[in-house]
């Protein structure tokens, strides 16, 4: 069965808005409910992502974040004005 890319960016969508409800309702960024919430945004993002280049060949122009990572990351974007 072919997977609705479509259903998973509206749930994509969905988890970064209670994303930002538990993070703009926590005064702790490790609050068991943030943390929760950054699992669900992350599990999201990567399936739409896998879906999206499995359906299509096209892959979302940025990847999650490793917190163990220690590489730099480039904070200079390059901008079309």
């Amino acid at each position: 069965m072919a997977v609705d890319v479509s259903a998973l960016l509206d749930e994509f969508v969905t988890t970064i808005r209670e994303h930002y409800r538990a993070a703009s309702d926590s005064d702790d960024p490790d609050s068991a409910t943030v943390l929760r919430a950054e699992k669900r945004l992350l599990s999201a993002f990567e399936r739409y992502d896998d879906a999206l280049f499995t359906r299509y060949g096209v892959e979302l122009p940025f990847e999650s974040v490793d917190e163990d990572s220690d590489e730099d990351y480039d904070t200079d974007y390059d901008e079309e004005d």
